[in-house]
This record gives structure tokens, C-alpha cells and sequence, in this order.
């Protein structure tokens, strides 16, 4: 069984994690949304933002790895009330 979350996000915000381009990355997400919806997008200074496919968005627990095309991850929590959210962003080994 995993290991609970511990909620650690707790507002509608903008969210920053440091990526390697490159790496892989497993992300789980979980919790009480109160209605939000997650936004998961690549951030760049010189290319900007682009929404992760195929795990763009989750308004729902969720686990899933990708591999980082940029230097930042940007977690967006948008339009939620009693929001009470666990991340963990790690790192998979080559």
C-alpha cells in the first residue's frame, strides 16, 4: 500500500518544481480537490509554458511519470475551495 500524502498544497496557485530536462519523473497527486482542477505544465524561460500531454490536467488522485522536456515543472490549482492536496515529485533512476 502507499504511503499517504501529507497535504502540502492548500490554496489556488501556481506551484513551482525543478526538473533536469531529459529526466524521468513519477508524479503523484492526491487528496481533497474542493472542485480544483490541477493543471501540470513545462515551464521554460525561453520557450515559456506548455501543458503536459496526455497528463495535463487532474481533478482526481492521480499517479504517472513523463519525462521532463524543461527545466521547471508548473502545478497550477485553480477554482477549489478546502483544498487539501498531497505532491510528491521524484526522480526515476536511469
Amino acid at each position: 500500500m502507499a504511503t499517504p500524502l501529507t497535504p502540502t498544497i492548500t490554496a489556488n496557485d501556481v506551484y513551482t518544481f525543478v526538473t533536469t530536462p531529459g529526466h524521468s519523473y513519477t508524479v503523484q497527486l492526491g487528496g481533497t480537490f474542493g472542485g480544483a482542477t490541477v493543471t501540470f505544465a513545462a515551464s521554460d524561460p525561453n520557450a515559456g509554458d506548455f501543458t503536459l500531454p496526455t497528463y495535463g490536467t487532474a481533478t482526481a488522485a492521480t499517479t504517472f511519470v513523463f519525462t521532463a522536456p524543461a527545466a521547471m515543472l508548473k502545478v497550477t490549482v485553480a477554482g477549489g475551495t478546502g483544498i487539501a492536496l498531497g505532491i510528491a515529485i521524484n526522480h526515476v533512476p536511469a
